[in-house]
Protein backbone atom coordinates (compact mmCIF):
# COMPACT_ATOMS: atom_id res chain seq x y z
CA UNK A 1 0.00 0.00 0.00
CA UNK A 2 1.41 3.29 -0.68
CA UNK A 3 2.24 5.55 1.45
CA UNK A 4 0.45 9.57 0.90
CA UNK A 5 2.82 12.35 2.12
CA UNK A 6 3.51 15.69 1.82
CA UNK A 7 4.52 15.31 -1.59
CA UNK A 8 0.97 14.35 -2.78
CA UNK A 9 -0.04 17.80 -1.20
CA UNK A 10 2.00 19.80 -3.38
CA UNK A 11 1.42 18.00 -6.26
CA UNK A 12 -2.19 18.96 -5.51
CA UNK A 13 -1.70 22.77 -5.13
CA UNK A 14 0.31 22.73 -8.28
CA UNK A 15 -2.44 20.84 -10.52
CA UNK A 16 -5.00 23.53 -8.66
CA UNK A 17 -2.60 26.07 -9.63
CA UNK A 18 -3.05 24.80 -13.19
CA UNK A 19 -6.50 24.64 -13.35
CA UNK A 20 -6.80 27.99 -11.76
CA UNK A 21 -4.81 30.05 -14.17
CA UNK A 22 -5.43 28.10 -17.37
CA UNK A 23 -9.38 26.86 -16.72
CA UNK A 24 -8.02 23.77 -17.68
CA UNK A 25 -6.36 20.53 -15.96
CA UNK A 26 -2.58 19.78 -16.69
CA UNK A 27 -3.60 16.76 -17.99
CA UNK A 28 -6.71 17.53 -20.20
CA UNK A 29 -4.88 15.76 -23.41
CA UNK A 30 -5.49 12.41 -21.69
CA UNK A 31 -9.18 13.00 -20.37
CA UNK A 32 -10.82 10.43 -23.29
CA UNK A 33 -11.22 7.73 -20.62
CA UNK A 34 -10.70 7.39 -16.78
CA UNK A 35 -7.57 5.09 -17.21
CA UNK A 36 -5.49 7.28 -20.24
CA UNK A 37 -6.00 10.33 -17.43
CA UNK A 38 -4.65 8.67 -14.80
CA UNK A 39 -2.15 6.61 -16.76
CA UNK A 40 -1.24 10.17 -17.69
CA UNK A 41 -1.00 11.73 -14.29
CA UNK A 42 1.16 8.60 -13.31
CA UNK A 43 4.08 8.53 -16.27
CA UNK A 44 3.27 11.94 -18.36
CA UNK A 45 4.59 15.25 -18.34
CA UNK A 46 1.73 17.81 -17.84
CA UNK A 47 1.48 20.40 -20.97
CA UNK A 48 2.11 24.22 -20.78
CA UNK A 49 0.37 25.32 -23.88
CA UNK A 50 2.42 29.26 -24.18
CA UNK A 51 -1.54 30.56 -24.89
CA UNK A 52 -2.74 29.31 -21.41
CA UNK A 53 0.08 30.76 -19.90
CA UNK A 54 0.90 34.28 -21.16
CA UNK A 55 -0.43 36.44 -18.19
CA UNK A 56 1.46 34.54 -16.02
CA UNK A 57 5.17 34.96 -15.27
CA UNK A 58 7.84 32.82 -15.28
CA UNK A 59 8.02 32.21 -11.68
CA UNK A 60 4.51 31.02 -11.59
CA UNK A 61 5.42 28.68 -14.77
CA UNK A 62 8.66 27.33 -12.86
CA UNK A 63 5.96 27.12 -9.43
CA UNK A 64 3.76 25.04 -10.96
CA UNK A 65 6.43 23.10 -12.74
CA UNK A 66 7.88 22.34 -9.03
CA UNK A 67 4.98 21.48 -7.49
CA UNK A 68 4.18 18.86 -10.52
CA UNK A 69 7.14 16.84 -10.23
CA UNK A 70 6.85 12.78 -9.74
CA UNK A 71 9.70 12.44 -7.63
Amino acid sequence: MPLITQKADIFAVGVLAYELLTGNTAFSFACKSSLRLYSAILRKPPQFKEEAFRTCTEDCIDFIKLCLIKD
